[in-house]
This record gives C-alpha cells, sequence and structure tokens, in this order.
C-alpha cells in the first residue's frame, strides 16, 4: 500500500512539475524577431528553491488521494480508527513521545502523573522472612476490613506471601476500579481472611525510608507529588551525620509533577546558591528557575537508581543528580525521556494531546525537551527480581557484628542488580573512607 501511494504522489508531483516546465508551441503571430529568440535561448536565471513540505498543500492531498485509492479497490476505512491513527501520526511526528488520548486514557494519565493508583489501602513491611501490615490508609478498603498494623500477611489469593519482597506485594494489591483481592493474614495466633476492593488512593511521595546494615541510608520514591519535600527532605536529613556511608535515592518506576520538590531534594547536595536547573516554555520563554538555597547540606555519597519508568520531577531530579553535583551516582538504565516537560492539552475535533510544551535546562546547559533520556553512569541490566549476588566479604579479623551486618545486606540486596552495585559502591567508598565533597566555606 506504501509503495503504492508513494508511485501515485510521485507521478502526480513529476507530471506537475513537467507541466509547468513544458513550453509552449509557437504562435506564428506573435513570434519574437530572431533576436530577440536569441535572447530568449541564453541560460534563465536559476529557479527559486522549491517550497519545503507543507501539511495543507502536501499531506492533505495525500490523504485524500490514499483514502481514494483504498475504496477503488473495495477497501473501507474505519472513520474513528483511521482519524486515531491519523492524529497519532502526526503528533508522533513533531513529538515521538506524545500521546492522543481519550476520555478514559486521560483520566489514567492524569492520575498516574498525580500518584492515585487502585489498591487496597495496606503499606506493607517485610520482617523476619514475613511481611507486616506497616500501616492502613484511613478510609480505605483495608480500613473497613478491619485489618491494623501488625497484622501478618500469609496469603495473597492464595499464593504465600512469605517468599515476596515489598515492591512484590505492592503491585500484587494493585489493579482496576473493579479489582478485588483475597488477603488471608495472622493476627497473633489465629488466622483470618478476608476479601478487599481497589479504590482509588493517592500514594505517599516516599514508598520505604529504611536503614539498610553498614550504615546505608535508602529512599525508595513512589513520586514527587503534592507536598513531597514534607517527606522526602526529612528522611533525607535522617541519614545526615558520620554514621552513615552514603545514601541510595531509588527513583525507578518514579514520577510526579512537584518540581519543586525535585529542586529541594537536589539542594541537600548542591553548594548554596547553585543553579539547579530552568524550565521554559518549548519555544525558549522562561518560566522559572531552580535555585539552591542556603543552609547546610548532606556530606554523604549517593547513589541513584534509575530505569526506563523513571520520568517526570523524578527524572528531573536524576537529571540534576548527573548534572555534577557533589558525590552523586545514577545507576541502572536511561530514563523515560519525560522529565515533566509535556502537558495535557484539547485536541482539535475531539479528544487530548500529550504534548511536549515545555523543556528542561540543566545547569550545563543540557536541554530535556522529551527526545532525550537521562542516562545511567553505571548501566545495570536486570530488574529487581532478577538473580544477583553481591560481592563476598573477603576480609579477615574483623568484628564479629560487622560481619553479621554484611551477610545481612547481602541478603538484603539480593535479586536486585541496581541495588546490589550501588551498596557495593558505597562500601567500596566506605573502605576507602570517602565522603561527598563539602560544601565551599562561606566567605567572612
Amino acid at each position: 500500500m506504501k509503495s503504492i501511494l508513494a508511485f501515485v504522489l510521485g507521478a502526480g508531483f513529476a507530471a506537475g512539475r513537467a507541466w509547468a516546465q513544458e513550453p509552449a508551441a509557437p504562435d506564428p503571430a506573435t513570434s519574437p524577431a530572431p533576436a530577440a529568440v536569441a535572447a530568449e535561448t541564453a541560460p534563465a536565471p536559476a529557479a527559486p528553491p522549491e517550497a519545503p513540505p507543507s501539511l495543507k498543500r502536501d499531506a492533505v492531498p495525500a490523504v485524500e488521494q490514499l483514502a481514494a485509492l483504498l475504496e477503488s479497490y473495495g477497501l473501507t476505512l474505519d472513520a474513528d480508527s483511521a482519524r486515531r491513527a491519523a492524529v497519532s501520526a502526526m503528533v508522533k511526528s513533531a513529538d515521538p513521545g506524545g500521546l492522543w488520548l481519550n476520555e478514559a486514557e486521560k483520566s489514567a494519565l492524569e492520575d498516574r502523573l498525580q500518584g492515585f493508583v487502585f489498591e487496597t489501602g495496606l503499606r506493607i513491611r517485610s520482617a523476619d522472612g514475613m511481611p507486616k501490615v506497616a500501616e492502613v490508609v484511613a478510609g480505605s478498603p483495608a480500613e473497613a476490613a478491619g485489618l491494623q498494623p501488625g497484622d501478618r500477611l500469609e496469603f495473597i489469593d492464595g499464593g504465600a506471601a512469605a517468599s515476596l519482597k515489598d515492591w512484590e506485594i505492592r503491585s500484587l494489591l494493585r489493579g482496576g476500579p473493579d479489582s478485588r483481592f483475597r488477603v488471608q493474614f495472622l493476627r497473633g495466633a489465629a488466622t483470618q481472611s478476608v476479601e478487599l476492593a481497589a479504590a482509588r488512593i493517592p500514594q505517599p511521595s516516599v514508598a520505604v525510608a529504611e536503614d539498610l546494615p553498614t550504615g546505608i541510608g535508602y529512599l525508595r520514591l513512589n513520586g514527587l507529588y503534592d507536598g513531597a519535600s514534607k517527606e522526602v527532605i526529612p528522611a533525607l536529613r535522617g541519614w545526615d551525620g558520620t554514621n552513615y556511608c552514603g545514601i541510595i535515592v531509588d527513583l525507578r518506576g518514579a514520577g510526579g509533577t512537584n518540581l519543586a520538590a525535585a529542586a529541594d531534594a537536589a539542594r541537600l547536595f548542591a553548594p548554596e546558591g547553585a543553579l539547579l536547573f530552568s524550565l521554559r516554555m518549548a519555544k525558549g520563554q522562561d518560566i522559572e528557575a531552580f535555585r539552591a538555597p542556603g543552609g547546610s547540606g548532606l556530606d554523604a555519597p549517593v547513589m541513584v537508581l534509575i530505569d526506563g519508568e523513571t520520568e517526570g520531577a523524578c527524572e528531573a531530579l536524576a537529571a540534576v543528580f548527573a548534572d555534577s553535583l557533589r558525590g552523586a551516582m545514577l545507576i541502572g538504565s536511561a530514563t523515560r525521556g519525560d522529565p515533566a516537560v509535556r502537558e495535557v492539552v484539547s485536541c482539535p475535533g475531539g479528544g487530548y494531546l500529550y504534548l511536549a510544551t515545555r523543556q528542561l535546562v540543566m545547569a550545563d546547559g543540557l536541554v530535556l525537551n522529551g527526545r532525550t533520556a537521562v542516562e545511567p553512569d553505571v548501566t545495570v541490566e536486570g530488574v529487581p527480581g532478577d538473580e544477583y549476588e553481591p560481592e563476598p566479604d573477603s576480609r579477615n579479623g574483623r568484628l564479629l557484628a560487622e560481619e553479621k551486618e554484611h551477610r545481612v545486606l547481602r541478603a538484603r540486596v539480593r535479586g536486585d542488580p541496581a541495588l546490589g552495585r550501588a551498596a557495593d559502591i558505597l562500601l567500596a567508598l566506605k573502605a576507602l573512607n570517602v565522603r561527598g565533597k563539602p560544601p565551599p566555606e562561606k566567605e567572612p
């Protein structure tokens, strides 16, 4: 079909050019004198360059010709699917990451960006090999069913929960508006079973804030949503001091739209007054510049985990860490390529468009406009759940307590290649007594 269309259009354009260039037959009554003829046969000035492609002049007639060609073979277009395909193709030609959305898709996208998911309202933490309920969201199906902090999960929809990691349990207890889950749990010595419905619940910005063995702080984000700074900054501040050899900030699968919160988190690792990034319109007009305000920062090294699902404000945060913030290293795989530069706008004729209307300009001049991803410093293949064996502990003569900590850490990161690599690097820096570069001293 494509070749037929190309042939038809190519032949049409060639015929048009030939018609325009072919000289008319001479009229004896109006033929010029020989001298004039000689003048006319002199080389003509160069023809002006052809006009660039025009949507109205080239694409619209091409679509009409294609529709006529299909009909000539008895092939009937479905108007709705053809319109969607045509609009999507136009959007992709201008913004490869752009989307055409119907009402339901727009709603789902906005929920994702704002941190709403359909889940039960259980916040789970694993301890001693058994997942425990750490929190029950107020007003959630889990609260209505009577679950309480401290309940120990045994089975989810008939599958054993004891062997699952926290992120696997979170995934199992999420679904759509009509999802239901059968949960069996242990309270005291009694086993109970309940059926939980899924409800639309806002996620906290912080998914996990955990002290890993050997003095590593681990912060995993769901995203940077409204009020994120009030969750993220205290968690990071809690690891300030010589008792910690470093911090791991896990941005895998994290998003959100709160760019101010991204700047608040990044400022803890930046010199006072440093430009972090600027937000501009796609045509170049400045919207807002984000700088590191005054105040004490953190001098611990920070490992930042990213993947192809890191987007929005969390992708902007990753970009700031990549932009020469002291003691920072990105580990994992390239990000999605949408650092909060796209917006939902109404589409003429119906539906909505998700388009890169803005751009993020980093302090070093790098422009992120939706076509460029943030690349890791250390690429790690594999996702959580893949096999990973941490570096063996070959030291001798150390205290028994420290050896136990290392064994616990190895068990904690097993099955997560990126997390394991980050822990290995921090342990190596600890062995070398390397910390983050201290902020410059203030002038008196």
